[in-house]
Order: C-alpha cells, then structure tokens, then sequence
C-alpha cells in the first residue's frame, strides 16, 4: 500500500496541532503533579501558610523526582510561558479550594506564590 501524499500545507496543520496537544497534555500533567505533590504532603491553609511564613522553596520541596517531571514536561512544550501563578492557583481551586483561596485572598502568600512560579521557571529553562 502507498502512503496517502498530504500537501504540505496539512503536513504543517498537523504538526501545529500535534504541538498544541502535547503543550495541553503537559500542562494537564503538571496540573495533576502539582495537586498530587501538594496532597501527598497533606498541605492545607495551615501547612501553606508555614511555608509562606518560613519562604519554603516549593522547587525544593518538588525533590529531583518532581523536578525532573517538570523539565521533561517543559521540553515537550517548548516553552513555560503558560506556567504562571494563576495557572498554579487554577489548579488547585477544584482539589484544594481552600489553598486556592488562601493565595486570592493574602497579598504576601501571592506574593510569595509568585516568587516561587518564578523560581520553577528559571530552573526549569536552564
């Protein structure tokens, strides 16, 4: 059987979407990491608001297991323009409301939220 000759035209839709699939399928794992990560380690308003207090590294506390998920999860995208604290916060809402709440209604555990996204993206691109 002859393969089927696709006009370059679709053979570049194509690979926009297969990119478009993997960046959504990425962004759902670390999505389902991070609810993970934070659930096994049994954090509620209390335990987040100790690690706010204490500026607890969150890329530290991923260890290189969870670390080196994100960074295969960011080569398979491309980028991590889409990791940002409202993605973070995003994914918690449904799981971990009240984490969630904690981060939209406390300026300084925004603030820190921030500085830890930040954080995990300069790791994560070098």
């Amino acid at each position: 059987m002859n393969p089927i000759k696709l006009p370059d035209s679709f053979k570049k839709f194509g690979g926009i979407l297969g990119k478009g699939l993997t960046a959504q399928f990425a962004q759902a794992l670390v999505k389902g990491a991070l609810v993970e990560l934070l659930k096994g380690r049994k954090v509620d308003v209390e335990k987040a608001t100790i690690w706010i207090e204490s500026n607890t590294s969150l890329w530290d506390t991923l260890g290189p297991h969870g670390q080196e998920q994100l960074r295969r999860a960011a080569k398979l995208i491309g980028n991590v323009e889409w990791l940002t604290t409202a993605f973070v916060i995003d994914s918690l809402r449904k799981e971990l409301p009240s984490v969630a709440s904690l981060f939209l209604g406390w300026l300084r555990a925004r603030h820190w939220l921030e500085r830890q996204v930040k954080q995990i993206k300069e790791e994560i691109e070098s």
